[in-house]
């Protein structure tokens, strides 16, 4: 839809080998909103210096913004990307 910040994690359909995977590994799920997203990438590259696109930067946005609070003690990993970040709406974003 327009106006969503990581439309890349907005697929239609689950395919037929991911569904089963999902099934069987995912256990949670976060919901993460459109300013939270934006916020990670702009404190990504104020602090890291990353430029990331917004659907890189879902799952830190899960952890900085509460949507997902690890377990005492349970260890977090979280990649990020950037292949795909629009540098015009980043700079706009930073502004």
């Amino acid at each position: 839809p327009e106006g969503v910040a990581a439309d890349s994690l907005g697929a239609s359909s689950a395919g037929g080998m991911m569904f089963p995977i999902a099934q069987a590994y995912v256990d949670h799920v976060a919901l993460v909103s459109d300013a939270a997203i934006t916020a990670t990438q702009c404190w990504c590259w104020r602090n890291l210096r990353l430029a990331s696109e917004p659907g890189g930067v879902a799952a830190l946005a899960a952890l900085l913004h509460g949507a997902y609070k690890p377990e005492a003690g349970e260890r977090v990993g979280v990649v990020m990307c950037g292949a795909n970040v629009e540098l015009s709406k980043l700079d706009q974003l930073l502004k």
